[in-house]
């Protein structure tokens, strides 16, 4: 089935954007001779004709988005869709959906040259369902034995690293071999929310306001950074990281109150941000990076950027989000765009301008 945009645009750079993970970045998309760094201003909606489902996450790679959805029932079936320019959008194959759980959250990444989507709920068992493509077209399943509970992913010193619930964290040299090599379940961060590489050094982020870091070749020696930076209610959250034009930056929200951001360039130290200007409170923040932009998006749909690694953020005025009621929940760049994704099938795009 093809899917059709409302309005189109267009774009020059390549880079690899996950949701939650930000691995590599490009140069930044200027005006010739002006220096001006492009920003995402302008959003164009998506139609998809009858999705009710919800996407729940979003990568680009191998010049391909690939963006997978949440099923409205136990009955019905996930999906998974890919498109070359973040406009025009095909659902994959036939066949995929039968080595997918039905009704289970899915997340999505790009690690060493390949797509995986695993499933995302449903706590860290071994009874999850992996399934991995190249184009984001043909899926082959990856595990049918894999730990699920999986938010937060990383390729880094040869090995697939895997943050998810009840504060696990798996590595392995091949999907098939991905093992558990660290146990936070009995520490104050608890539940790993978001995981980045960058500067030789691995990022996890997590409840309680809590950020840990380590060295790819020594994954079970993770030290606390002793930030708390929204206090100690296992409420306040620090959702997602993103490293981009070198630097880390972190987002979340505290139990009540403004989302915020903190910043590292060596995954240790950590600076507040500018206010991120978003509209949520205590709810769950996406960050994505790409052209020397960061945009976080938010549950009431809204969204900014910055172009000075955090220090200030820009609202964006309309995010084809119903006007900021419709959740965010996954941002990739790609081909020159930004695209969100988010509940009842909802995808915008903008062409940094």
């Amino acid at each position: 089935m093809i899917m059709t945009k409302k309005q189109g645009g267009g774009g020059a750079c390549l880079a690899l954007l996950l949701a939650a993970l930000t691995f590599t970045g490009c140069p930044a998309d200027t005006e010739p001779g002006s220096g001006a760094t492009k920003v995402p201003i302008t959003w164009t909606d998506v139609s998809i004709s009858g999705l009710a489902d919800g996407f729940t996450g979003i990568a680009y790679g191998n010049e391909v988005f690939v963006a997978s959805t949440r099923s409205t029932g136990n009955e019905n079936s996930n999906h998974v869709y890919w498109s070359a320019d973040g406009e025009t959008w095909e659902e994959a194959d036939s066949g995929y959906q039968a080595l997918m759980t039905n009704n289970k959250k899915q997340f999505t990444a790009f690690l060493n040259g390949g797509f995986v989507i695993f499933e995302g709920s449903g706590g860290v068992n071994n009874n999850g369902k992996w399934i991995s493509s190249t184009n984001g077209k043909a899926w082959i399943q990856a595990r049918t034995d894999a730990p699920t509970g999986v938010v937060g992913a990383a390729y880094a010193g040869g090995k697939y690293i895997f943050g998810g619930q009840g504060g696990k964290i798996l590595a392995g040299t091949t999907l098939a071999n991905v093992t558990l090599v660290s146990d936070q379940s009995s520490t104050e961060i608890n539940w790993i929310n978001g995981l980045a590489f960058g500067n030789a050094k691995l990022v996890a982020t997590g409840m309680k306001g809590k950020i840990l870091y380590a060295a790819p070749d020594d994954l079970d020696a993770w030290t606390d950074t002793g930030m708390k930076l929204f206090g100690t209610n296992s409420s306040d959250v620090i959702n997602q990281v993103a490293f981009g034009n070198g630097i880390f930056i972190a987002v979340g929200g505290p139990s009540s109150g403004t989302n915020i951001g903190v910043t590292s360039s060596d995954g240790g130290t950590w600076e507040q941000t500018g206010d991120l200007k978003l509209t949520a409170q205590n709810n769950y923040t996406y960050i994505g990076y790409g052209a020397g932009v960061f945009l976080v998006g938010d549950s009431n749909g809204s969204a900014s950027y910055s172009t000075d690694n955090g220090a200030s953020w820009t609202a964006i005025a309309d995010t084809k989000f119903n006007s900021g009621t419709v959740a965010i929940q996954g941002i990739a760049y790609g081909a020159g765009k930004f695209v969100m994704v988010g509940v009842s099938g909802k995808i915008a795009f903008s062409v940094p301008e």
